[in-house]
């Protein structure tokens, strides 16, 4: 609970957050409010995760139907230094995320009039079941995207299919992953 708070407090630009205060966030009936949350899930992703701070990821765009994510590669991403392509791990990793956070973003529609306080430390709360990721071409290039969306969702369960492609557009790699969502 501490780490929550912790971290919404962060995110709030240092505010103290107390239980009442999150009691009184108001809920996502709002279309502002959700736009908000989902703006807070993007920072929480670039810069509040040091693995994801370390990967360099950049969440670009985030809405309750999709998400895309970029990296750049560096030396230190690199699987093949002679090829100079992308780690398989760092792959897996972005695809990890990608799914992830489209996962969270879809669970807020089955959170209607739940405070946003709740809904964040619901957040905390959820976590990667199975990933699956398919390898289709070397991670040639310098920069890359991943794009995730939810391919079905229950009330405890979301599956999320992503696709990593290169600068030239070409398919990379693909994943599917199961996500805890409640």
């Amino acid at each position: 609970m501490d780490k929550i708070r912790q971290t919404i407090t962060s995110v709030l630009d240092g505010q103290t957050v107390s239980n009442e205060l999150l009691a009184q966030i108001p809920d996502l009936d709002s279309e502002k409010v959700m736009d908000r949350i989902l703006d807070i899930l993007k920072e929480i992703y670039n810069s509040k995760m040091p693995f994801n701070r370390y990967l360099g990821i950049n969440v670009s765009d985030l809405t309750l139907e999709r998400a895309i994510i970029s990296i750049s590669t560096r030396e230190e991403l690199q699987g093949n230094y002679m090829q100079k392509i992308l780690h398989g791990g760092v792959i897996s990793s972005v695809i990890d995320l990608s799914g992830g956070i489209i996962a969270q973003a879809h669970a807020m529609r089955q959170m209607k009039g739940v405070p946003v306080g709740e809904m964040i430390m619901r957040f905390a709360k959820m976590s990667t079941l199975n990933i699956r990721v398919d390898y289709l071409r070397p991670g040639a290039g310098k920069d890359f995207r991943c794009v995730s969306k939810v391919i079905r969702a229950g009330n405890k369960v979301a599956v999320a299919q992503m696709e990593l492609f290169s600068e030239k557009d070409e398919l990379i790699s693909m994943g599917t992953g199961s996500y805890l969502i409640g």
